[in-house]
């Protein structure tokens, strides 16, 4: 295990312990937290125990990077995507005859 996952075990550890606590005592609300606490710090521990394998023997995680114009694209495009479909409906709208919509 690398050493980077050990302190997410002992997180997941604890996040278990005090969910079980929680719910003893009838705080399902906190349990329930506690309890995706714990489930979120497992995976965690997996990738961290991974890195920097991506696919463990054959793919690591620089080679699996994109290039810096795909992060880019792919926050712009849907922006760009709804700025050029948003005045459409809009214009239909204010177009109606007064009253007709609400």
């Amino acid at each position: 295990m690398r050493r980077w996952a050990l302190p997410l075990v002992v997180l997941s550890a604890i996040s278990g312990v005090a969910g079980l606590g929680l719910l003893k005592r009838r705080r399902y609300v906190a349990a329930w937290g506690a309890a995706a606490l714990a489930v979120a710090a497992i995976l965690w521990t997996w990738g961290a125990a991974q890195y920097p394998a991506m696919l463990v023997g054959s793919l690591t995680v620089d080679q699996a990077a994109s290039q810096p114009a795909v992060p880019c694209a792919r926050l712009l495009g849907p922006g760009l995507r709804r700025s050029a479909a948003y005045p459409g409906p809009v214009a239909a709208v204010r177009d109606l005859p007064a009253g007709t919509h609400r």
